[in-house]
C-alpha cells in the first residue's frame, strides 16, 4: 500500500465473494507471495479502516522464530471451503 511500510493489500477470493483483507505482513512477504496460496481467513470480524483503506477478515497465520508462517492445507480446495 502506497505510504505504508507495514501493510500490504490483498483481494482474496472465498469462492462465493471476493474480500479486500489489509495484513501487516510487509516486512516478511510481498504481494507476489499470496498469489494462488491457500490460507486460512477470518471473516466473520468487523471491517476495519486502516490508512484510509477497509479491511473484511484476517488471514491466518503462526508465529515463526523468523516472523509469520502461514496455515496451509496439504492439498489444493475449493476457494471459500469451511474450518473444522
Amino acid at each position: 500500500m502506497p505510504g505504508s511500510d507495514k501493510l500490504i493489500k490483498l483481494q482474496v477470493d472465498l469462492g462465493n465473494e471476493s474480500r479486500q483483507i489489509l495484513t501487516g505482513m510487509q516486512e516478511f512477504y510481498t504481494p507476489e507471495d499470496f498469489v494462488g496460496k491457500q490460507v486460512p481467513v477470518l471473516v466473520n470480524l468487523a471491517e476495519r479502516t486502516m490508512m484510509g483503506e477497509t479491511s473484511q477478515g484476517m488471514l491466518l497465520a503462526l508465529q515463526g522464530e523468523d516472523g509469520p508462517v502461514f496455515l496451509t492445507p496439504e492439498k489444493q480446495l475449493d476457494n471459500g471451503s469451511p474450518l473444522e
